[in-house]
């Protein structure tokens, strides 16, 4: 369990996180019928049982684990200080919360998140009778700067494709994977999801369900379908009976999971001496967005692709296409140079 040390007065609290230990439920598991255990406090069951109705909700696996983390440490934290009843939880034991995450460092969008799922376990829990009111009520989230989404070069692409032409297992499927990722867009949890039932190479279509459980269908071409079947090729020389409706497979035929792909991505991309873009496969979904809308793509058509909830986030991308456009088209409208002024 993560640990907190408090200190100070009670109107001057500074928390600071002493284990870094992402979760404090890492061992528990969702699928059991029993009755709560004794050793469990009343805050321990309140998550466990959202946690179960989220599951019944048909939320993925990544979001459920990501939940029980964020909310776990949460109420670690909060029974270090002594709280132990759902309804004696305050705005200002969240606010001291967040500093703690503050303190250590992490990034306002991880804050944010954890902010967000705070607010979802209290939403709940008024829901279902267990408070009166959400101690976050007219609380506003942590603000999380707004940044210009960094897509990989088309130089620093074809590194990495030329990193992946050779003709190993490896190789083969690591070239497949940047393609598909290119092509449609698709973030990591929805590529680690995808099952030979979702994948159509007859068509080049392939359904993933995305976030808040919306199931939707993306199409990629001629090149990725090609590169696909190479790997479907070997793949059915090294996958496991019981993993065969998997698509992505290690080379000893087992399920390539999440943490499997961001660490391929992250050592290509170091080989590749990629500098100015994230080291992970979420920049190609940054280079999806761009190039599409470049290529002339709709932002209703990419915000569908993407599985946007709404045009905000696909907004991004058509900003930094401006700002290109912008940037090379200045001297024909530049203040200075029109005014002629010679050497």
């Amino acid at each position: 369990m993560a640990h907190f040390e408090a200190k100070g007065t009670a109107g001057n609290l500074i928390c600071m996180v002493i284990d870094s230990s992402p979760s404090v439920f890492s061992h528990t598991r969702l699928d059991t019928a029993r009755d709560p255990s004794p050793a469990e406090s009343e805050l321990e069951r309140h998550l466990k049982y959202w946690l179960l109705s989220l599951q019944v909700d048909a939320y993925s696996p990544f979001t459920l684990e990501a939940y029980q983390d964020r909310v776990g440490l949460f109420i670690g934290f909060i029974e270090k200080q002594g709280i132990t009843k759902l309804d004696k939880i305050e705005r200002s034991h969240v606010r001291m919360f967040l500093l703690a995450l503050q303190q250590k460092k992490l990034a306002p969008a991880t804050i944010n998140a954890y902010y967000r799922a705070i607010q979802s376990f209290f939403t709940w829990q008024q829901r279902e009778g267990s408070i009166t009111a959400t101690p976050l009520l007219n609380m506003q989230a942590p603000k999380v700067p707004e940044k210009t989404p960094q897509p990989a070069s088309n130089e620093d692409i074809a590194n990495l494709l030329l990193l992946t032409s050779g003709k190993l297992f490896y190789d083969v499927r690591n070239r497949a994977l940047i393609l598909l990722f290119l092509d449609t867009g698709l973030r990591l949890s929805e590529m680690t999801s995808i099952k030979l039932k979702d994948l159509n190479l007859d068509t080049g279509n392939v359904k993933v369900m995305g976030k808040g459980a919306k199931e939707r269908t993306v199409t990629f071409g001629k090149t990725a379908r090609a590169s696909l079947m190479k790997y479907m090729f070997l793949r059915e020389e090294r996958v496991k009976e019981k993993y065969r409706d998997c698509l992505w497979i290690t080379e000893g035929g087992k399920p390539l999971m999440r943490d499997g792909i961001r660490t391929i991505f992250k050592r290509l991309c170091q080989r590749a001496g990629i500098t100015d873009a994230r080291h992970g496969p979420h920049t190609l979904r940054h280079n999806f967005a761009t190039m599409s809308i470049r290529n002339g793509a709709n932002l209703f058509y990419v915000q569908a692709l993407m599985g946007h909830s709404d045009l905000k986030m696909t907004r991004r991308y058509a900003k930094l296409i401006d700002s290109e456009i912008a940037g090379l088209t200045h001297y024909q409208f530049s203040p200075v140079e029109h005014l002629h002024l010679g050497k």
